[in-house]
């Protein structure tokens, strides 16, 4: 039997308005009689494919995100890791002492900017951002 799968939008929508019935056991017992809610249902998997970002980027992308970062962002040590179009970054400068973490974090995407226009960017999607004054 094929594995049934939902939309997102869908899954969010049951994740939202069932909690309790995604939060395991109840304490109390169904009343005589009666299955318990997740019991009448199918099991319901969604199992999204694994995404790849082709670009036409030539080099390396986690060396050229760094570099603009470093460059752009005054003082600034940045880490990143990660692939398929999806980063992680930490960044460490002495620009981000009193600014909020919205500021600072607009100063770093402003960094990177270039390399995330266009339907072929090396950057799809920054998972994480980080960042600190030193």
């Amino acid at each position: 039997m094929p594995h049934r799968t939902l939309p997102v939008s869908l899954a969010l929508a049951l994740l939202l308005l069932a909690p309790r019935a995604l939060a395991g056991p109840s304490p109390r017992a169904p009343r005589p009689g009666r299955l318990p809610l997740l019991a009448t249902r199918p099991p319901m998997i969604y199992d999204p494919p694994m995404s790849s970002h082709p670009t036409s980027f030539q080099g390396d992308v986690v060396a050229a995100v760094r570099a603009a970062i470093e460059e752009k962002v005054p003082g600034a040590r940045a880490e990143v890791t990660g692939g398929g179009g999806h980063y992680s970054i930490e960044v460490v400068s002495p620009v981000f002492a009193g600014k909020g973490m919205l500021e600072s974090q607009r100063l770093v995407y402003g960094a990177i900017a270039h390399l995330m226009k266009g339907d072929d960017a090396p950057v799809h999607a920054v998972d994480s951002l980080r960042t600190r004054t030193p």
